[in-house]
């Protein structure tokens, strides 16, 4: 990976972010809680497939971290789920990507 091409993922994630940071919660406190939220609801289902002995492929890890991402970041802009940690939305995505995918496997969907 060359140079210039480092520096546009680079810049690209640097937007993401600051436009995630833009569109988050007016208070500071609320933007920490959020991120606590994003980062047990993206990393914990990972781990916890980790823990209980299975090893993901690299693109099904990617896969469950989208979504829980995903997840999240739709369960803090319904203002009906708002009353309930948005983490938990992501946790159960993540863990139910990793089951769809762990049960096509065993029935003989990888080739």
């Amino acid at each position: 990976m060359g140079k210039p091409q480092t520096l546009w993922r680079v810049k690209s994630a640097t937007l993401v972010v600051v436009a995630l940071a833009l569109a988050g919660p007016k208070s500071v406190f609320d933007l920490v809680v959020v991120s606590w939220g994003v980062l047990g609801a993206a990393f914990g289902p990972l781990l916890l497939v980790y823990i209980l002995g299975y090893r993901p492929s690299e693109k099904l890890a990617i896969a469950m971290l989208l979504s829980a991402l995903a997840a999240v970041f739709l369960w803090t802009r319904l203002p009906l789920l708002s009353a309930y940690y948005e983490g938990i939305s992501g946790i159960i995505t993540g863990l139910g990507v990793f089951a769809v995918a762990h049960r096509h496997d065993r029935a003989g969907g990888r080739s």
